[in-house]
C-alpha cells in the first residue's frame, strides 16, 4: 500500500504543478503536459513493466482534474506508456551520445499519439462525431507544435537536470 501511495502523491503534486504553475510561466497554448513528459521519459528510462501503475494513476486523476470522461487520458497514457516502451526496448543498442536525439524523438513521437488519441476519444466519447471524422487528425497543426514545443522544452529541462543529478551521485 506504501507503494500506491506514493505514487499517488507524486502524480498528484505533479498534476497540481500542471494545473496551476505551467500555464501561468508558459505563453498560451504552449503549456506543456508535465505527466505526459514524465510518463515518455520514465517509460523510456524504465519500461512499461514498471511504468503501468504510474500511467494509470496519472491518467485517472487527469481526467479528474481537466473533467474529462474516466478513460480518455487513462487510456491514452498507458498506450503512450507502451508505445514508448517497445520502442525503447527496441532501440536499446544507441549509443550514450544518442540518447538525447532518441528521447527527443519519442518525445514527439508520445505527444502526437496522446493528442491523437484524445482527440478520438472525446470525439467517442463527449461529440458523438460519426466514425468517419474520428480518423481526421493533422499534424500541421499549430496548435499541435506549440504542445510538442512546450513538451520538448520542459523534457530538456528534465534531462538536463537529471544528468546533472547522476554525474553527482556517481561521483561520490
Amino acid at each position: 500500500m506504501g507503494k500506491f501511495l506514493q505514487i499517488l502523491l507524486v502524480v498528484f503534486l505533479a498534476l497540481i504543478l500542471q494545473v496551476s504553475l505551467l500555464p501561468n510561466i508558459f505563453p498560451a497554448g504552449f503549456a506543456p503536459n508535465l505527466l505526459l513528459v514524465a510518463i515518455i521519459f520514465l517509460s523510456a528510462r524504465t519500461g512499461f513493466e514498471k511504468m503501468w501503475p504510474w500511467a494509470l494513476t496519472a491518467g485517472l486523476l487527469s481526467d479528474f482534474f481537466f473533467f474529462l470522461p474516466i478513460g480518455i487520458s487513462t487510456a491514452s497514457f498507458l498506450a503512450v506508456a507502451f508505445i514508448v516502451g517497445f520502442l525503447t526496448k527496441w532501440l536499446a543498442i544507441i549509443h550514450e551520445s544518442l540518447k538525447f536525439l532518441v528521447l527527443a524523438i519519442l518525445m514527439i513521437a508520445g505527444t502526437v499519439i496522446n493528442s491523437w488519441l484524445v482527440s478520438i476519444f472525446s470525439k467517442i466519447f463527449l461529440y458523438h462525431e460519426p466514425l468517419h471524422s474520428l480518423l481526421f487528425f493533422s499534424i500541421l497543426d499549430p496548435a499541435m507544435w506549440k504542445i510538442i514545443a512546450g513538451n520538448l522544452f520542459l523534457f530538456a529541462v528534465i534531462y538536463t537536470l537529471l544528468k546533472k543529478f547522476e554525474r553527482l551521485i556517481i561521483t561520490r
